[in-house]
């Protein structure tokens, strides 16, 4: 398949941590890579262009795994979490040129399989604000495509309002969303790996 030249890919791999106890982008699979190289070349074969949010701290270590010139550091002060990333590689790809979407993935999702992003890619082009996945827990904001306008409001929002929620899944349920069911062979790829625990039997 052709990349996509008209979304642009976004891991998110600026979380803390703290209840992994080490970077979870770092953790080694099977096959001697890790979470970061693994969840990267699956957005680069659909994607021409991908961003890694990161800590600023993080970077001299990522780019001994992936293009430095990927690396994005978070720099929104009005917003933390998954956005604050989002945002931050949002901001920067709209002075290099603007894509009409992004395919966002969390590093965490080491499961994930790659039909799971392509599938958003192709039947979520034509979607007003995003196409996302529902799980049992809601719509899922780590592994979506946001189109740009979605996400250039949020940025609006963020510059001028105090005390608004940015918590990525309540701005996805006010939104126009392309909505699909997640195939029961790829319910595995929504497992995050938060803890230790989670790690047995990987």
């Amino acid at each position: 398949m052709k990349r996509s030249t008209e979304s642009s890919g976004i891991l998110l791999a600026g979380g803390l941590s703290s209840r992994m106890g080490r970077d979870k982008a770092l953790l080694s699979l099977r096959d001697e890579t890790n979470f970061l190289q693994r969840s990267y070349r699956k957005l680069s074969r659909l994607c021409e262009r991908v961003y890694v949010s990161i800590r600023e701290e993080q970077r001299q270590i990522y780019s001994e795994y992936i293009p430095s010139g990927s690396l994005v550091s978070d720099s929104m002060e009005k917003v933390q979490g998954p956005l604050c990333g989002i945002l931050s590689a949002y901001s920067l790809a709209r002075s290099e040129g603007n894509p009409s979407s992004f395919l966002v993935l969390a590093v965490d999702m080491p499961h994930l399989k790659p039909k799971t992003l392509l599938r958003l890619l192709v039947y979520g082009k034509d979607s007003k604000d995003g196409a996302f996945y529902r799980t049992e827990a809601g719509i899922e904001p780590l592994c979506g495509l946001y189109r740009s306008e979605f996400l250039a409001s949020i940025l609006a929002r963020s510059r001028k309002e105090e005390g608004i929620s940015f918590s990525p899944k309540e701005l996805l349920e006010e939104a126009d969303l392309s909505l699909f069911e997640i195939p029961v062979r790829e319910k595995r790829g929504f497992s995050n790996l938060n803890t230790p625990k989670d790690l047995l039997g990987f």
